[in-house]
C-alpha cells in the first residue's frame, strides 16, 4: 500500500470523478472550517497494487501537541470517511484501518453512500435519503399524509421561495437562525456569523441559501450543499410565528424540484442531532432511512 498526501487541487480532481461523494468530502468544506475554527486538514491517498485507491480527509485543531490532538474525518461531525471510485476489497480496507491505528484519538464518521467502516462497527447514526430518479409526483406520493396536507396548505399561502445570494440576505438568515435558537432547550450548535460569511463566498453550484418569504417578511430558510450527484440539507431556521403557513414544507418541495431538474440522484436530509421532532419531520418526506458508522480509534 502506498500512502501520500494530496494537494487541494489533486484532492478536488480525484473526487470530481466519484459518484458516491458529498460536499463534506471536498477541500472547500475543510478550508472553510480552517478559517473560522482554526482547523488543520489534509487528504490522504491510499493506493494499492490492484489499481484500487481511496481518499481519507482528516482534520484537527491547530496549536495542540501530538498527545493532545483529536483527529476527525470531517469537521463538526459531518460525513467523512473513506471514498473511492470503485468498491474497495476487504483486504485493502483492513490495510487502511491498520494504518489509521497510529493516530491518537481519531473519530471517523463514514459516508451513508459508501460506508467502509461496517466491519469495525462501534456506533451507528442514520439519515433519510430521497432518491430523485423517479418522477416528481411519485416522490411526493411517498410523503406522509400530514406532509402532503402541509404542502398543499403551504402552496395556497402565496409564499415566495428564492435563492439568497447577497451578504445582506445571508445576514437576514443568520438573524432568523438566532431567533429560532430560542426554541431549543439544548441547541446542537451555536454558529457565528463569520461561518455564514464563508458560505456566501462558495460557488452557487455547491451551496444554496433557500429563503421563504410571506410578502417582504423572511419566515424560513435552509442551507443546502451540492456535490456531484448528492444534495444535502445541512441547516434550517424558521420563525415560529409563521409555522401555520407551512413554509418548511414548501422550501423542501422547491429544493427537491431543483435537485431533480439538475440531475442529482440523492436528496439527503442529514442526521437529526437527537431531536425527536426534527427526526419526525424528516421521516415524513418518505426517504429511506440509511445507516452509517461513527468509529473512534484509540479512545
Amino acid at each position: 500500500m502506498k500512502v501520500s498526501n494530496l494537494t487541494n487541487q489533486e484532492w478536488q480532481n480525484q473526487i470530481d470523478q466519484y459518484q458516491k461523494i458529498t460536499f463534506f468530502h471536498t477541500p472547500t468544506w475543510y478550508e472553510i472550517w480552517s478559517k473560522v475554527n482554526e482547523f488543520n486538514y489534509k487528504a490522504i491517498l491510499f493506493e494499492f497494487s490492484n489499481s484500487q485507491s481511496a481518499i481519507l480527509p482528516i482534520s484537527w485543531l491547530r496549536g495542540r501537541s501530538y498527545f493532545k490532538k483529536f483527529y476527525h474525518s470531517s469537521p463538526i461531525g459531518t460525513y467523512g470517511g473513506l471514498v473511492s471510485l470503485s468498491k474497495l476489497d476487504d483486504k485493502n480496507i483492513e490495510s487502511i484501518y491498520k494504518y489509521l491505528l497510529k493516530y491518537k484519538r481519531l473519530t471517523l464518521c463514514s459516508n451513508p453512500l459508501q460506508d467502509y467502516l461496517k466491519n469495525h462497527l462501534k456506533k451507528t447514526d442514520s439519515t433519510y435519503l430521497l432518491t430523485l430518479e423517479e418522477p416528481l409526483d411519485e416522490i411526493i406520493t411517498r410523503w406522509s399524509s400530514n406532509h402532503k396536507r402541509c404542502l398543499k396548505k403551504g402552496l395556497q399561502n402565496n409564499l415566495t421561495v428564492r435563492i439568497g445570494k447577497t451578504i445582506d440576505e445571508w445576514r437576514n438568515y443568520y438573524e432568523l437562525y438566532q431567533l429560532s435558537q430560542n426554541r431549543w432547550k439544548n441547541p446542537t450548535n451555536n454558529f457565528k456569523f463569520n461561518l455564514f460569511e464563508q458560505f456566501q463566498k462558495i460557488h452557487s453550484k455547491n451551496c444554496r441559501l433557500w429563503l421563504c418569504y410571506k410578502g417582504d417578511t423572511l419566515i424560513a430558510g435552509t442551507i443546502c450543499f451540492y456535490q456531484n450527484f448528492h444534495a444535502v440539507y445541512w441547516h434550517g431556521s424558521s420563525d415560529s410565528n409563521f409555522f401555520d403557513l407551512k413554509p418548511n414544507h414548501v422550501i423542501h418541495y422547491e429544493i427537491i424540484k431543483h435537485a431533480k431538474k439538475a440531475n442529482f440522484i440523492w436528496y439527503d436530509l442529514n442526521p437529526s442531532g437527537g431531536h425527536e421532532s426534527v427526526e419526525k419531520f424528516k421521516k415524513g418526506f418518505g426517504g429511506k432511512q440509511t445507516f452509517f458508522t461513527r468509529l473512534n480509534i484509540n479512545q
